[in-house]
Parts: structure tokens; sequence; C-alpha cells
């Protein structure tokens, strides 16, 4: 009976979880989850007392006295974008969106019937994004005193990672615990970017006299891989000092690894439209990596308040092939179509403060980063834009509440980042009668991004055993 009841709610674990969001562009560390993960903003490596311990740190189930349902969903979020300059001199565009952050499901049992062992299951969206960016450019065309060039571009990009895993600890000692968490991941993404130049009448902007347009198109997806993260959490006799430690594996083992790319190219005189350029791919290979992390955290308490901190270092992804296809014009010509990416190694480190109001309330402040891994891509236009992502640094306040025992925890977190270079970006302004824009002109790029959540979480501790 035990097991069908823990099997029950595992189901309905993982179907819950599955709720639509939305966010702008995700790093390794923007989506956090849990009471304390949240309020905390992820200074739980060493401390993490709640079903999220799969996530964090599995050694730390080990600890965990009560289990329960925690549950982290339908948590609004509103996130703003600004990129200036990229698309010429003065001009910013925006992508502003409101939704919820990332889900997070998971229940904790015993097992083998041994207090020494703890387990656990999990399902969550480790990352999503959705980045919806439009330009528009009205001008006098270049050496006509009666016609207008009208310049669009439209780019849509998204990612989605979800993670279903299980974890499972053992307390080898009174104040040692070690785990191991196992997940299975399913990995998307597609880029989308239209480039279109229109020529008109002055007096009548209906009558178009030319046009010539561009659009790219990517997706990839990967099933099936998986995700393995080992953890140590060793804990003071009076509680008073945790420390904790995480290795967790760069994705491998995919059953499925699927990728497409189209190219079109359209060139219109009056009504009648030419496609003169479209290339499809056939015999598809995809690849997906991810890096290897190694985090370390600590929290001391005194009376009233304890002090953590957490950090983790995520590897860099050397260049590979992320889509090695073969293309195929409408010309009957075969290309090699090749798509590359690499990224950075990066660092993110977070600090919290709690404090007990009384036995039922505690106040939580907390911060971190959410460095960008600056990942590089070769062999699409559309992704020159994600380069100037910028790196964020978070801040929290809320207090978490047990009312008989359940957790309910309410908060706010805003998230804020800049980031200014050189780069190389579309020039909107040096068009004439049947081009494009170019992309060969270096500016200043500033790119913008802030996002403001309310943190809602709710940890209900149901007798799943006797």
């Amino acid at each position: 009976m035990i097991r069908i009841k823990i099997s029950l709610v595992a189901v309905f674990i993982i179907m819950l979880s599955y709720k639509g969001i939305a966010q702008i562009d995700s790093h390794y560390w923007t989506a956090q989850y849990g009471a304390k993960g949240l309020l905390l903003n992820g200074a739980v490596i060493a401390s993490t007392d709640e079903e999220n311990a799969i996530f964090y740190n599995p050694g730390a189930m080990g600890h965990v006295e009560k289990f329960g349902i925690s549950l982290s969903f339908l948590t609004p979020q509103f996130s703003e974008l600004k990129i200036s300059n990229f698309f010429g001199d003065g001009q910013t565009v925006t992508d502003r969106d409101y939704g919820f952050a990332p889900d997070f499901a998971a229940v904790g049992f015993p097992l083998f019937g041994d207090s020494r062992f703890k387990g656990g299951i999990a399902s969550f969206n480790r990352y999503s994004s959705n980045i919806d960016l439009e330009n528009r450019m009205i001008d006098d065309l270049p050496g006509s005193e009666n016609r207008l060039s009208i310049q669009r571009l439209d780019f849509e990009r998204n990612v989605s990672q979800r993670w279903i895993g299980f974890g499972m600890s053992f307390k080898a000692q009174e104040n040692l615990s070690i785990g191991l968490s196992h997940f299975f991941i399913i990995h998307s993404e597609s880029s989308d970017i239209f480039i279109q130049n229109q020529v008109v009448r002055k007096r009548d902007a209906n009558v178009l006299i030319s046009g010539i347009g561009v659009k790219e198109k990517y997706q990839m997806s990967a099933y099936g891989g998986m995700i393995t993260k080992l953890g140590l959490s060793w804990r003071s006799p009076l509680q008073d000092l945790m420390i904790g430690a995480t290795v967790t594996s760069s994705a491998y083992g995919f059953f499925v690894e699927t990728g497409k790319y189209q190219s079109d190219e359209l060139l219109k005189f009056e009504s009648d439209p030419v496609l003169i350029n479209s290339t499809g791919t056939r015999d598809e290979k995809a690849n997906y990596k991810s890096p290897i992390s190694i985090g370390l955290g600590a929290e001391y308490g005194l009376n009233d308040w304890t002090i953590s901190g957490s950090a983790e270092y995520f590897s860099a992804i050397p260049t590979y092939d992320m889509i090695d296809a073969i293309g195929v014009s409408n010309a009957g010509t075969d290309q090699r179509i090749l798509i590359s990416t690499s990224s950075e190694s990066v660092l993110n480190v977070a600090v919290g403060l709690q404090r007990n109001i009384d036995e039922n309330t505690t106040l939580f402040l907390g911060a971190r980063t959410d460095i960008s891994p600056k990942k590089k891509y070769n062999g699409i236009t559309s992704f020159d834009i994600l380069d100037t992502g910028p790196s964020m640094t978070h801040v929290s306040i809320g207090s978490l509440f047990t009312i008989l025992d359940n957790k309910i925890s309410i908060g706010l977190d805003y998230g804020f980042g800049q980031r200014s270079e050189d780069v190389e970006t579309i020039n909107f302004e040096d068009v004439d009668n049947l081009s494009l824009p170019a992309s060969s002109v270096n500016r200043r790029v500033t790119s913008k991004l802030q996002s403001l959540t309310l943190i809602a979480t709710y940890d209900f501790i149901f007798k799943l055993y006797e």
C-alpha cells in the first residue's frame, strides 16, 4: 500500500510540473527551486533540507527528517530585454515578457526500510528562454527623392530543457551523508530570423516597386540524455555548521538527436515573387553538450541568525558541431551545412542570510550572480544577436511560514544585468534598391536585462509512511 501511494504521488508530480513558462535568455543559474533555494538565491548547497536536495545536493537528502511534496509553479515573472545600437545608431529594440518562472515538483520517501537510506523523484524545467525581437525602419531610398526604403527584421529564439530524475542518499555516519541523483533530460531549441527590404513610392506606400527578403530557420532536439550528480553533506553535532560539495556530469547518452535548417531568399518585382534560392537539409546529424560543474557550500548559524554561501564552477565547452547536415538547394546542388557552438567557463556565487522571527516564521535575504557563459555560434546569422546577452545579479527577500509542518514561502526576486561591447551589427542604413541591410558595421552595443519574480512555493508534508 505504501508503494502504491508513493507511485501515485510520483506520477502526479511529473504531470503537474508540466506548466507553460516564458522568460528571457537563460544561463546556468537563472532558475532556482524550492522555498530556501529561491529565497536564498541558491545558497543552499550545504543546507538544503527539502525535496529540492535531489537537484542541489543529493547528499543532503540523508539529513531530511520529514518527507512530503514540494511544489513551485505558477510563479509570476516579468522580464525585459533591451538592446541598443545593434540595428542602427540610436535604435533600441525591446522584448517584454509576462509569464511564469520555471516550475519544480518533487517528492521524497524512505528506502529499503532502513532509516539510513532516503530517496526522491523530481521534475522541473532547467532552462527556458523565449526571445522575440522586432525592428522596423523607414527612410528615403539613397539616390531617389520619390521612393522610400522599408526595412524589417524579426528574430525569435526558443530554448527548453526539462529534467526528470530520481535521487538517493546514504547516511554513512551520524553527521555525514552521501548521495547520487540521476536525471533524464529533454532538450529543444530553435532560432528564426527574417530580414526584408522593400522599396515603395513615397506618395503611395501601398505600391511596391521591388523587395528582397531572407529567412533563416533552425531547429534542434535531443531526447533521452542523462546527467548524473554526486553530493556530500556534513553537519556538525549541534547543526550550527554545515558543509556540502557536489560534482555534476555533462550530458551523455542521448537516444535521439535531430536538427533541421532552412534558408530562403525571395526577390519581388511589383506583384511577381521569385524564389531565387532555397536550401533545406537532409542526412542531419545533431549534437548537444553541457558543462561539467563542481559546487561547494557552507552555512553557519549563531542564535537566531544564519549565514550561508555557495559557489559553482561550470567548465568551458570547446567548439563542436551542433548540426552537421547536407543542404539541398532548389537548384539541385548540395552543400554541407555546419552550425557550431562553444561557451566559456563560469563561476557563480550566492550568499544568504536568515533570521528566525519565531518558531513558525523565518526571514530570508539572498543574492547571487548569474554569469553569462558567452556562447558563440557559427553558421547561422541569427545567433549573432545572442552574443550580446548580459550577466545578471539577483537579490531576493521573503519569508517562510510553517503551518502544521507544511511550509509556505512568499517573497520577491529582482535581477538586473548590463553588457556593453563592440560587436559586428546589422547596418540598416546601408541599403539600395535591391539589397538587404549589410552586417559589416562595428558598433558599441548595449544590452540590458531585468526581471521581477513573485516567489511562491508550497512544501506539503504528508505521511507517506508510518
